[in-house]
This record gives structure tokens, sequence and C-alpha cells, in this order.
């Protein structure tokens, strides 16, 4: 499993993340009103919902690799 440390993250706006590894764009993380964190790939589609800004970046970097093994 790829670690968050892996990649670069950015808060580009309050409550919105862009990760990025080695110059490509991984996807993104938007804090929802009620404060979960939606983890969303490259084409900004969901991924999964999570409580913790941690556990949405661990989702995007593990999504991102499991895509790029097929």
């Amino acid at each position: 499993m790829t670690d968050i440390m892996d990649a670069m993250w950015a808060r580009v706006d309050e409550g919105f993340y862009v990760g990025s590894r080695d110059g490509s764009f991984l996807g993104c993380i938007d804090a929802l009103p009620d404060g979960r964190f939606v983890a969303l790939d490259a084409h900004t589609r969901p991924i999964s919902t999570h409580a913790r800004l941690d556990d949405a970046m661990q989702a995007v970097v593990s999504f991102e690799q499991s895509e790029g093994s097929e």
C-alpha cells in the first residue's frame, strides 16, 4: 500500500485539497458541511466518504495505485 506521505497534498481552498505524485494529479478531497471528507478520483468521481482527512487522502492514493495496476 502506498502511504499518503508519498503524495504531495495542497489545500487550494477552504475544505478542498488536491493530491499529486511525480507531477501527476491523483485526485482531490472536498469537505462536506457535516465535517466528513469526500475522496474523489482524478476525474472527480467519488471514491468514498470519511470522517478524517487523512483517511480520505489514503483512499485517493490507494485508488490511484489500484487503477494504475490494471
